[in-house]
């Protein structure tokens, strides 16, 4: 009926962001990502692109590269207080950008792709170094080179209907049933009604709704119901095994 009558249940802030037009619960994920492959040391200028030795790096065609300046700055603590200690830190607002070459059996060449440098030349201090103004009294020597690569795209995940015990088990269980009515003696029954309580056993006790009510590291995992046939299997095999003994 509430549906019917355009009833809404929900209230205050739940409300309000439903009745914007376009609430969105997540922004929309970067097309790109930025990997950072290894250290380097201070870059060789040119007039349109720049040489840093090979190490380990096979370039890619193709794909843009970014070096990107790593600045010396004093360590703090979790209360934001100085420790004395001085450590290098990626400075991901200074960097150059553009396609990297292997010009040299040990050098890389990174060239800029238009003549308008400003925009693969970014941030303050990479625009220093580049024109040569750069301030003599800071360390320029350490340099960090990076991949821009595209992001992965989220994919759902399949549903998980495993179960705890294999189906060739899990068949033993009519197969009791069928032995125990054919041969018909207060053994079989006794056999097969105890056989099939111990495997719903293992089936129940190794099922995920049990596990999620003990342990808290294991409220994550896909709730694996134990579902109604098992209950009427353990009812039956009960019972046959109650007549049985009686």
């Amino acid at each position: 009926l509430d549906i019917v009558r355009g009833r809404n249940h929900l209230r205050g802030q739940a409300m309000k962001f439903a009745a914007e037009p376009e609430a969105t619960l997540m922004p929309k994920a970067p097309d790109t990502v930025v990997n950072v492959l290894r250290t380097t040391s201070r870059p060789l200028m040119d007039k349109t692109h720049l040489s840093i030795l090979k190490g380990t790096t096979d370039p890619d065609t193709n794909t843009i590269y970014r070096l990107y300046y790593r600045r010396l700055v004093e360590e703090v603590d979790a209360e934001s207080k100085p420790t004395g200690k001085k450590i290098y830190i990626t400075d991901f607002g200074n960097y150059f950008e553009g396609y990297l070459t292997q010009v040299e059996e040990n050098q890389l060449r990174l060239t800029f792709a238009s003549t308008n440098f400003n925009d693969h030349i970014r941030g303050v201090a990479a625009q220093e170094f580049w024109q040569g103004t750069e301030d003599t009294t800071i360390n320029w020597d350490r340099w960090a080179l990076a991949q821009v690569v595209p992001s992965s795209e989220a994919v759902a995940l399949q549903t998980d209907q495993r179960a705890s015990l294999p189906f060739t088990v899990l068949l033993i269980i009519p197969l009791l049933a069928i032995v125990s009515w054919i041969i018909n003696s207060r053994t079989t029954h006794l056999f097969a009604g105890v056989g099939s309580l111990v495997l719903m056993g293992v089936f129940t006790v190794q099922s995920d709704q049990w596990r999620n009510l003990v342990g808290g590291e294991t409220n994550l995992n896909i709730v694996k119901y134990i579902g109604t046939g098992t209950w009427i299997i353990v009812i039956m095999a009960l019972s046959q095994a109650c007549c049985a003994i009686w």
